[in-house]
């Protein structure tokens, strides 16, 4: 149950009987809370749990580990039954639950609720996307704007992005992070020193373990230590950083999210000591990948992937046939960036949404939603045949920070 109480008597039996009730009505009717009151109500409870809690908190074993959800409420719901629902289930999320979907709103007051009502079930760690310029950006404030009417919801749920873990330790063994190692960070211990609250900085420590990717398979072995990154954040790191870094704090995996990959899951360096996990599937209506989840007991690893319901359900009108992205075999090779989707922007201050044909009527009152109706061009006839370097970055005055691709 919930553990911090508000200060009148009875409080928090009344908290546990108001959480029950948005979740069943996230969950079965798939509808927001409805006043900016509650919210804020919510996200303090949540910010005072979390307060509580390291940097790198330790999570035990039996967990299901998740990738990126960016705002795909429908498909968190599928892996909820999937994986099972907490606290029946212990969840560990890797970040990146907000902006590209349409329903990140959605997505990150249920995942709220679940860490309000069952803390020591459910860990939420921070992504490059939980953060005030990302998602003025790819979407988050937009929908808070049109579905509440103000940004008082976002910048309450900033204010609870600055205060989510960045890391997770499993059972002493799995190092969990959104993105991917830092060469100022030279044990887990490091981790623990760093000021997580607050805005995210544009470089240093705390950015690396949100940006970083690991290096292709195919510079792996010849990239020793660290290399600056083309997103403009973060750095690529190669098979010598991650052993070096499992070797000085007895480690045997690193598991991060950040970048998709079509098969929901991908080890890295032939090696299966560092792990990339997926958890949106179908991204974005149209990248035909699979999402995962990796339940991890002991020693013991087991990947679970599964279908979009929407595109399940578009395979038994289309009597199975594929998904778009799944006609060429070198697409499923991943991980991608933004700027290989065609995701990319440019100096533009417009938000970059999905297109409202993707978008079923809005349930607050039947409208469309308009924010959504300028979506890009089809994703595969922007980045086929592309070479990352050959695209242009994104970002224009913030290249330093918005540049290259936003996962």
């Amino acid at each position: 149950g919930a553990r911090r109480s508000p200060e009148e008597p009875g409080g928090a039996r009344r908290m546990e009987v108001e959480l029950d009730g948005w979740i069943a009505q996230l969950m079965e009717r798939g509808e927001r809370i409805g006043s900016e009151r509650e919210v804020s109500r919510l996200c303090a409870y949540v910010r005072g749990l979390l307060l509580e809690e390291s940097n790198a908190v330790r999570v035990a074993s039996p967990v299901t580990v998740c990738g990126d959800i960016h705002g795909q409420f429908d498909d968190l719901l599928e892996l909820f039954r999937i994986g099972g629902r907490c606290p029946s289930t212990s969840y560990l999320f890797l970040g990146d639950y907000v902006d590209r979907g349409r329903d990140s709103v959605e997505v990150f007051e249920l995942l709220m609720c679940l860490k309000a009502r069952y803390p020591d079930r459910m860990t939420l760690l921070r992504g490059n996307h939980e953060s005030r310029q990302i998602t003025q950006v790819y979407g988050f404030y937009d929908e808070c704007l049109f579905k509440y009417g103000s940004s008082a919801v976002w910048r309450e749920c900033c204010d609870v992005f600055d205060c989510l873990n960045v890391a997770a330790l499993i059972d002493d063994s799995t190092l969990c992070v959104h993105g991917g190692l830092s060469p100022s960070i030279a044990t887990v211990d490091d981790i623990q020193t760093l000021e997580r609250l607050g805005e995210l900085p544009t470089d240093g420590p705390l950015s690396d373990l949100l940006w970083s990717d690991p290096a292709e398979d195919d510079r792996s072995e010849s990239l020793v230590g660290f290399q600056a990154s083309n997103r403009g954040s973060g750095y690529i790191f190669g098979k010598q950083a991650v052993d070096d870094f499992h070797f000085r704090n007895d480690l045997a995996l690193l598991c991060r999210a950040h970048q998709l990959v079509m098969d929901g899951f991908k080890y890295h360096f032939e090696d299966t000591n560092c792990l990339t996990m997926w958890s949106a599937p179908n991204y974005c209506g149209r990248c035909g990948n699979v999402g995962a989840l990796l339940e991890i007991n002991g020693p013991d690893r087991r990947f679970v992937t599964f279908d979009s319901p929407k595109q399940q359900q578009h395979n038994l009108v289309a009597g199975g046939g594929g998904a778009a992205g799944d006609d060429d075999d070198d697409d499923r090779a991943g991980p991608y960036d933004d700027r290989q989707l065609g995701f990319s922007i440019d100096d533009d201050p417009d938000v970059v949404h999905l297109d409202s044909s993707d978008h079923p009527t809005s349930s607050d009152d039947g409208r469309k939603l308009n924010f959504f109706d300028n979506f890009l061009d089809d994703v595969h006839d922007r980045s086929n045949g592309d070479d990352i370097d050959d695209l242009p970055a994104a970002g224009g005055a913030n290249k330093n920070f918005l540049g290259g691709d936003i996962r």
